[in-house]
């Protein structure tokens, strides 16, 4: 009887640890769900490439306009669609298309500062890394 008695106790005590485990690994998942939104709209970023040099004004959760103050595209400017991705507490991707046809894929890390851009022009993948700041003044 002491044996049948030792043995349930023992499967009971590990049964209440794999419970506990089990529970901690829910209650963590909880919490990764909880991550705080990325909000854009109504920020405006300026994006610095080296030479070419971008802001981007973030006008509502579908619509953003650009437009290039330095480099190749100066005085270039355009509203675009766009999604967005959340891809973790201080990331975003973004993705549009403009309306000559090149695909523009970039993810925002908003704790760095830095922002990784891919252009697709034609059948090539431009990839180009650059330092977000927030303009001190309206451009």
């Amino acid at each position: 009887m002491k044996k049948i008695m030792s043995t349930l106790l023992c499967a009971g005590v590990l049964m209440s640890s794999c419970v506990s485990k089990q529970e901690g690994k829910e209650s963590k998942s909880v919490q990764e769900q909880t991550v705080k939104p990325v909000i854009l709209v109504g920020e405006t970023l300026k994006y610095n490439y080296g030479e070419d040099v971008y802001l981007v004004s973030f006008r509502s959760k579908t619509k953003l306009h650009w437009k290039c103050l330095e480099g190749s595209e100066q005085g270039k400017e355009a509203t675009e669609t766009y999604k967005l991705q959340q891809i973790g507490t201080h990331r975003v991707f973004i993705a549009w298309v403009e309306a000559d046809g090149l695909g523009v894929s970039q993810v925002l890390d908003l704790k760095t500062n830095k922002v990784y851009s891919y252009l697709k022009i034609d059948q090539e993948l431009v990839a180009l890394e650059g330092i977000i700041t927030k303009p001190t003044t309206r451009q």
